[in-house]
């Protein structure tokens, strides 16, 4: 009888710790260093972590059947809650495992897990502040349970999401050693020979992970600062904060806080600012390289005329820029939109001596050219992506276009400048990924830089858009019952309580849906879209003036302006052609950027922040300050039937900090 219950409990622990306890409640903490990638990080917490290793050897029992029975009886309560549990059904998993926290027993082997499971389940449903309670429990009850230093990763990680950050530090710090050896652990009556398989420093690996995640991904500096004065020899954080000065566009190096702080913590800035000990030289004359998919052999080719006007653009601005004194010579190279023959333009020495690099277009092409220029030290400019990609990581790298960020940063501006108090926000998009990239940036910055949250979020196609627009016309059908005609009514009410509509697309049916929709509703949120609705005549802009629209315009040209006038009479006079928008961006790009050179040297970048660098010629201003992409951008307001531009010229969040109680602005 005995041998039958010891092989019964045998096989009930074993089941026990190898398939329950241990599966799918601990974490395998990853990389945690990427910037905008919350449901990657969401899968990473998610993933296991195996458990301790136990052997049938190792297992000693008395004959306390009853004690042996009531540790089989709560493996069974543990298992229906570890189900509910993975089922998401969290109040009824947490009911279960409450009963197997018995506040008088110490040696409840389940407690312990138990009070883990609550903890999760209260970090799941939102309530951060009783999962700590729970684990800080654990913590103290259980103190030499063989999983603690888990309990220490979340509470540090819980502290870190509650934005407290020197107590998920002080946490951290305060991390007990685990060297790599065989512990036993006494539970009541039963002793189990435990390996622990994770050392200390690959523990410690994982902290560090964590720390380094939350820190890269503060909202402002400040945060850094307290851990530092705090903690002035923590070398992690400290090359953090140096990365952040060097690269934050709000932060200038030359502001008072910026000096003191990098004196005071010996900040290595020179490590992430590549410009840092770099001279912008003025020189006597300038290199200029334009590398475009010119397909010289094949002159006439087919949809290649909007590289010829780019280029006809810088030509007729370089005879210019010459007729005032600058000394520029330009240097032509046709990369056919072709890998190779980069890779083998880029081996000649001449381009080497280059000052600006204009170009490529392609993104396949643009990448090889952008680590040159890294590599070389010499700037670059794209003259028509709006992708901030391909100058992210790279100081070299400049966009002549606004990037879909400073466009979602530009839309958002204008909504918040609206007195209304509350604000319902909607976001209509298309299944292309453009304007997925576009929606989801749009809703990003307003859920973490305005703490707001999206009240709309619809995707729709061609095919979508007209069966959603149906809804809404009148057509009574008499077969429908009341909930039927009850629910089609809640449908209709989707947008009723809408302030702002961001329409993330240009595609004309679903535009042309949504404005119906609206006029037929008799609603008037704010719209906002893109300039390129003005190009489509199915956008009736006549029947809507009533309603409040704004378009993002970054492409806008007045061309009631008198300087608009001056250079179509001139390009005409040279090319025997009106130009078109690559004529006017290559212009406006060659008589911007070889100012830039003339005015600030080599590296103007250094130099041209808060300052102007030349009178635009086509378009309203060009400008970047400590960014990489231009920064302004027309918005287009529709007003009695017609459109009135307003500019927007600045970021709506720059930081202030004290030092001795004397605030300072980046600027």
């Amino acid at each position: 009888m005995k041998k039958l219950i010891f092989i019964l409990f045998l096989f009930c622990i074993n089941d026990i710790y190898s398939e329950e306890i241990n599966k799918n409640i601990f974490i395998n903490k990853d990389d945690f260093t990427k910037n905008d990638i919350k449901d990657e990080y969401d899968k990473i917490i998610s993933e296991n972590l195996k458990g301790l290793e136990y052997s049938d050897e190792n297992v000693n029992l008395n004959n306390d059947n009853e004690s042996n029975t009531l540790i089989c009886n709560s493996y069974e309560l543990f298992k229906k809650g570890k189900s509910l549990y993975n089922e998401k059904k969290y109040y009824d998993a947490k009911e279960i495992f409450e009963q197997l926290i018995d506040p008088i027993r110490k040696d409840n082997i389940y407690a312990p897990y138990a009070l883990f499971y609550c903890a999760l389940i209260n970090y799941n449903l939102g309530e951060l502040n009783d999962s700590r309670y729970f684990f800080e429990y654990l913590k103290d009850r259980y103190s030499d349970w063989e999983q603690i230093n888990e309990v220490i990763f979340w509470l540090a990680k819980i502290n870190f999401e509650n934005k407290k950050y020197l107590s998920a530090i002080k946490i951290i710090n305060e991390i007990k050693e685990i060297n790599q050896k065989k512990v036993y652990f006494k539970k009541g009556n039963l002793v189990f020979k435990r390996s622990i398989k994770k050392n200390k420093r690959i523990f410690l690996e994982e902290l560090i992970k964590l720390k380094k995640y939350y820190l890269i991904n503060a909202d402002t500096p400040l945060p850094l600062q307290k851990i530092l004065e705090k903690y002035p020899k923590d070398e992690l954080t400290k090359d953090i904060l140096a990365k952040r000065i060097a690269l934050d566009p709000f932060i200038n190096l030359e502001n008072p806080w910026s000096q003191n702080i990098i004196k005071k913590f010996n900040l290595n800035i020179a490590k992430y600012d590549l410009f840092y000990n770099l001279k912008s030289i003025k020189k006597k004359s300038y290199n200029i390289a334009v590398m475009l998919p010119f397909f010289c052999d094949s002159i006439l080719k087919k949809g290649n005329t909007f590289v010829l006007n780019l280029y006809k653009g810088i030509n007729l601005a370089l005879e210019n820029l010459r007729n005032q004194g600058l000394k520029i010579n330009l240097y032509c190279y046709d990369t056919k939109k072709n890998t190779e023959i980069v890779n083998k333009l880029l081996q000649q020495k001449e381009l080497e001596t280059m000052n600006l690099i204009i170009g490529p277009l392609y993104p396949n092409t643009v990448n090889i050219v952008a680590d040159f220029a890294k590599e070389k030290r010499i700037n670059m400019v794209n003259p028509l992506s709006y992708n901030s990609d391909l100058a992210k990581n790279n100081p070299f790298v400049f966009l002549f276009k606004p990037s879909s960020e400073t466009q979602a940063y530009k839309a958002i501006e204008y909504i918040y400048e609206d007195k209304m108090k509350e604000k319902k926000i909607g976001i209509i998009h298309s299944s292309n990924k453009k304007d997925l990239k576009k929606a989801l940036l749009f809703k990003k910055y307003i859920e973490k830089d305005q703490n707001n949250t999206i009240d709309l979020m619809m995707e729709l196609d061609d095919i979508q858009a007209q069966l959603f627009l149906r809804k809404f016309r009148n057509n009574k059908d008499h077969k429908k019952t009341e909930k039927q005609i009850e629910e089609e009514e809640k449908q209709k009410a989707i947008f009723d309580n809408i302030t702002h509509l961001y329409v993330a697309t240009n595609n004309k049916l679903i535009i042309g849906s949504i404005l119906a929709i609206i006029e037929m509703r008799k609603i008037k949120p704010v719209i906002i879209g893109h300039q390129k609705w003005l190009e489509y005549k199915s956008v009736d802009f006549g029947k809507i003036q009533k309603y409040k629209i704004l378009l993002i315009a970054p492409e806008f040209i007045n061309y009631n302006k008198n300087k608009i006038h001056k250079f179509r009479l001139k390009y005409y006079k040279k090319y025997q052609e009106l130009p078109d928008l690559y004529s006017c961006i290559g212009y406006e790009i060659m008589n911007y950027f070889g100012n830039a050179l003339e005015k600030y040297g080599i590296y103007f970048q250094k130099e041209w922040n808060n300052k102007e660098v030349a009178e635009t010629k086509i378009f309203e201003k060009v400008s970047y300050n400590k960014f990489r992409d231009n920064q302004e951008i027309e918005i287009l307001t529709l007003k009695n039937g017609k459109f009135n531009e307003k500019v927007y010229a600045e970021k709506f969040h720059p930081y202030i900090y004290s030092i001795n109680n004397k605030e300072y602005a980046f600027n």
